[in-house]
């Protein structure tokens, strides 16, 4: 199991809250982000390494994915 933290992210771009995740994938922990009620954007992160961007309430495309093992911008 990793530990990710997903972070609310304020409309002045600033973090305004944390909350962790625990799960085994990054997918995973995308997933469980969409699913955090404040309707805000959420950063995704694993220690220092930004997972994925989720835009407010899970509904808009996450900007990078996992290749090969690698975090991609998406296309």
């Amino acid at each position: 199991m990793a530990e990710y933290r997903g972070y609310t992210v304020g409309s002045d771009g600033h973090f305004v809250r944390c909350e962790p995740i625990v799960c085994d994938t990054d997918e995973e922990a995308v997933e469980r982000a969409k699913r955090m009620p404040d309707g805000r954007n959420i950063e995704v992160w694993c220690g220092d390494r930004m997972v994925a961007k989720v835009t407010a309430k899970g509904t808009g495309a996450v900007t990078h994915e996992i290749k090969d093992g690698c975090l991609k911008p998406k296309k």
